[in-house]
């Protein structure tokens, strides 16, 4: 019979190993560099033509255009469908065969996120700026008075928006592309 402590650390080292790789990830979907950043905001993203995370004066000048390639119909406006970001799919649902098709709001389309009292969360604040009517939706005219309408954003008045007056309350970008 092997004296115990011959037992002791091969168990020791197979119990370690297997509580490492059955260990969850932290909250929030974590990894070496935290969680996942949300989707990339279609408007953020075609103003943005850099990609550099600002949307400079040259940008805001050109916000009219940048904004017409969003409207994927060609009807000259711009609808939620067109500008709102994809959502991130869920557990259980997103390519999951036996999972039922995500709930619409009567118009094809998934409706907004809404919190935990049920209440949908303020319109982004390139949104908010650029829908001046406030129907959900990028008319013709809006698209027109975009430039005008981003400058409203500058709070700091330097000529061109950062993160911080983009996404208010988020923390900025890294600097990663």
């Amino acid at each position: 019979m092997k004296p115990i402590r011959h037992l002791i650390l091969p168990a020791a080292l197979a119990l370690g190993i297997s509580s490492t790789l059955s260990a969850r990830p932290p909250e929030g979907g974590g990894g070496p560099g935290g969680p996942p950043p949300p989707p990339p905001d279609p408007i953020a993203r075609a103003l943005d033509a850099n990609g550099d995370h600002v949307i400079d004066a040259g940008e805001i000048a050109d916000a009219a255009a940048a904004l017409l390639t969003l409207d994927a119909n060609g009807d000259g406006k711009l609808t939620a469908d067109e500008f709102r970001p994809p959502h991130p799919p869920k557990r259980g649902q997103a390519g999951d065969d036996n999972a039922p098709p995500p709930i619409d709001s009567g118009d094809g389309h998934r409706p907004p996120p809404r919190d935990k009292a049920g209440h949908r969360p303020p319109p982004p604040p390139l949104l908010k700026a650029l829908d001046l009517d406030g129907d959900k939706e990028i008319s013709a005219e809006e698209i027109d008075a975009a430039p005008e309408s981003l400058v409203s954003l500058d709070r700091n008045k330097d000529g061109k928006l950062d993160e911080r007056e983009l996404r208010p309350g988020k923390r900025p970008h890294s600097g990663r592309k």
